[in-house]
């Protein structure tokens, strides 16, 4: 969830876009930014993913964040930078502590590129729900060269190889509750509690953002995390990828505490 809807509250959220919309529209420096894009979708699309949103390390935040849709659907690195600059003030202006202003320009940003990306997209890039099964996610992680596989034994879930992480992420569609769940379960090594415990206090100290518990199945433990995204308007495939990346990348940082090499990774 956007750290907008959880300090301040939605209406300021809805208040604070569209002021940023009609202020970049009026001004003819950057109002190619949203040439392509309604405000009605931009609101829509800003509820739509607030889920895709997750917590990461204060460092990846900025007040002018990195674009991160593909070259094509990218803008002038001034024009981005102005237009970054816009929203920043429209939220000092509506008091925003500064110490907020880095995260949630990046989170508000990463959605607005989403929501510009599909509008200027000339193939829809949105799979609805009823169209999202085990097969498509396959195809959409394979076409962006992450190692994708289902089993015969879990056909609902997907086990995803991403490039230079040390474990595994595991994708499952909940259709009946119109979720797709996110997580990471690593064997360990240790036959107690205990250290696993220790090493949950670990990550918790070196990564607050990212929580991890101790879960046990058919008497084994395990490290699991997980997450959570509502799919019920369909899910951006540009930002299932990166949502996906991201949680990978906090679980390999989680998993690299184990300075003790309790788990067992691949």
């Amino acid at each position: 969830m956007l750290l907008i809807v959880q300090k301040y509250d939605e209406t300021l959220l809805h208040k604070v876009l569209k002021e940023f919309y009609f202020r970049v529209s009026d001004d003819v420096k950057v109002k190619h930014f949203f040439m392509a894009l309604s405000i009605e979708k931009l609101l829509n699309d800003i509820d739509k993913y607030q889920s895709f949103i997750i917590d990461r390390p204060i460092k990846l935040y900025s007040e002018t964040p990195a674009q991160t849709v593909e070259s094509d659907a990218q803008v002038g690195s001034s024009t981005f930078k102005e237009v970054c600059y816009k929203l920043v003030q429209i939220l000092k202006e509506e008091e925003v502590a500064d110490g907020d202003l880095a995260r949630i320009t990046t989170e508000i940003m990463e959605i607005v590129e989403e929501s510009r990306a599909e509008a200027l997209d000339s193939k829809t890039s949105v799979i609805q729900m009823e169209n999202l099964d085990i097969q498509t996610l396959i195809e959409v992680f394979m076409k962006v060269r992450i190692k994708a596989q289902s089993s015969e034994d879990r056909p609902t879930l997907v086990s995803l190889n991403i490039p230079r992480m040390i474990a595994p992420v595991f994708v499952s569609i909940v259709q009946q509750d119109a979720l797709m769940l996110m997580f990471g379960k690593i064997p360990t090594k240790a036959p107690l509690k205990e250290p696993l415990e220790a090493l949950i206090l670990q990550i918790q100290k070196a990564h607050p953002y990212f929580p991890v518990e101790i879960r046990e199945e058919d008497k084994e433990l395990f490290l699991y995390a997980q997450r959570i995204v509502h799919i019920q308007d369909g899910i951006g495939t540009r930002l299932l990828v990166r949502v996906v990346r991201q949680f990978a990348e906090l679980l390999d940082g989680a998993v690299k505490s184990d300075s003790d090499k309790i788990l067992l990774t691949i």
